[in-house]
């Protein structure tokens, strides 16, 4: 049987070598912080990034919802156009010229009363 024979080391290296508990707990407790403040700032960057997508979201639902208003409406001057091509007897096309001549007029009166509302 072999014995093996420790190695001491001497103590003046175990001393230099160590790192006193107290500076070991303040190093660790101002790691934390330094840690944690950054993590604080991460979120605020991404909560501002959220903020930004969310308006950015908002704007292309209004946007899309624009579009979709736009559409529908040319949808609707389409089957207009198309059904009064397909209108031959003159008493039925002088019918609805008036129709849509007091449409016209009526628009052209809603967007001055709008103007003067929205001038006041």
């Amino acid at each position: 049987m072999s014995k093996r024979k420790a190695v001491k080391i001497p103590e003046e290296v175990t001393r230099s070598t160590e790192i006193p508990a107290q500076k070991s707990k303040t190093m660790g407790v101002s790691l934390a912080r330094e840690i944690i403040s950054d993590q604080k700032k991460e979120i605020e960057q991404l909560k501002k990034k959220l903020a930004e997508v969310q308006e950015e979201a908002r704007d292309w639902e209004k946007n899309w919802s624009a579009c979709e208003n736009s559409l529908t409406a040319s949808k609707k001057q389409l089957y207009i156009i198309s059904m009064v091509l397909d209108l031959e007897d003159k008493q039925l096309l002088n019918m609805a010229f008036g129709l849509v001549n007091g449409c016209f007029k009526r628009q052209l009166e809603k967007e001055q009363e709008d103007e003067t509302n929205g001038k006041m």
